[in-house]
């Protein structure tokens, strides 16, 4: 038999979870290449594990050649050693050797591997092409994940695997950063709707409760 307690308790920890999710993205409403987090962690879920939005975020014009973001399906593809992450957050630097990275020591993944520019005037296009002096010196990797990402802080995530995503389903544009694709309005929303159904389901609570224990009082009459 299944246990009212058991189906209330659960309902209000959902609740929860969702109330604390919605207060994270709205916290990161103004971080760049954030994305929202669309369904908190199933009970049994690697901590860190979430399910995000894939809706644009606005492009903001830096006018820095390093800066670069994405629209439509996908991520950067970084790397660092044998770990591998995605980011949607652009916003890169030349490092002392030449290469596209991010400012924490990732390396801008490409197809044939890190994408050396040597601090040149490069181009990105539209496809992802990395173009130096006339000639292409690589393509960035865009890639996507089927599986659930876990976060890993600065606006990365690590998958446990990643495919390549078609140039006909993204545009990189470069000089330009994704913002946070939060839509505030809808978060409200969303946790007013959470909070009244909270709040309905502790007072379902309270109410059986209450007729429990006089169902128990009548029993020892």
């Amino acid at each position: 038999m299944v246990d009212a307690v058991d189906i209330v308790r659960s309902s209000m920890a959902e609740d929860l979870a969702k109330i604390e999710m919605t207060g994270h993205n709205v916290a990161n409403v103004n971080t760049a290449g954030f994305r929202a987090h669309v369904s908190p962690p199933k009970n049994g879920s690697e901590i860190g594990t979430v399910v995000i939005s894939n809706a644009n975020g606005n492009l903001v014009a830096t006018n820095r050649k390093e800066d670069l973001a994405i629209q439509g399906t996908g991520f950067f593809a970084l790397q660092k050693g044998q770990d591998i992450a995605l980011t949607r957050l652009g916003r890169f630097v030349v490092n002392t050797d030449g290469f596209l990275a991010t400012s924490d020591g990732w390396l801008v993944a490409g197809e044939a591997g890190p994408i050396a520019v040597n601090q040149s005037n490069f181009k990105v296009t539209s496809d992802a092409r990395v173009i130096t002096d006339g000639l292409e010196v690589g393509k960035l990797q865009i890639v996507n994940s089927e599986a659930a990402l876990k976060t890993i802080g600065n606006a990365k995530y690590a998958a446990e695997s990643a495919m390549r995503v078609d140039e006909q389903q993204f545009e990189v544009h470069q000089g330009q950063i994704e913002s946070s694709n939060v839509d505030v309005p809808a978060e409200m929303i969303e946790m007013m709707a959470t909070q009244k159904h909270f709040s309905l389901t502790q007072k379902y609570f309270l109410l059986y409760n209450s007729m429990l224990s006089k169902g128990i009082n009548d029993l020892g009459k």
